[in-house]
């Protein structure tokens, strides 16, 4: 079960402050200056919908996940964990786990070479 997403619901608009502190940006008129590029005029928007800045400029989102990974240097998982802590600890029925893709080794069928080389 991937919750990030209902993570990031329960934390809702905290998640906005928590960013605009962080990187202590300045609201103006709704907007702010993008950090992920050099902006002179406010170009980023809170999208309450998706719970993420989204630059207009740059196409850059920032979400908590992102800034927690940027700012205190935290993997996605560790991310996770501390917005789960943030929502409730006893939200997560179960352990975070990085999802890692499974790739099963393809069965080929062989064929013994060495007695085509003896004959």
């Amino acid at each position: 079960m991937d919750n990030a997403k209902e993570l990031k619901e329960l934390l809702g608009n905290r998640a906005k402050n928590i960013i605009t502190s962080g990187y202590n940006m300045q609201v103006k008129a709704g907007k702010v200056l993008c950090p992920l590029h050099d902006d002179h005029n406010p170009s980023m928007s809170w999208y309450e919908d998706a719970y993420q800045f989204h630059c207009f400029a740059c196409g850059g989102t920032i979400d908590i996940y992102d800034y927690y990974q940027d700012i205190e240097n935290l993997t996605f998982v560790e991310a996770k964990e501390k917005v789960a802590e943030m929502v409730g600890g006893g939200y997560l029925s179960e352990p975070i786990k990085a999802n890692k893709k499974q790739f099963n080794k393809p069965e080929l069928a062989t064929t013994s070479l060495d007695d085509e080389f003896r004959e």
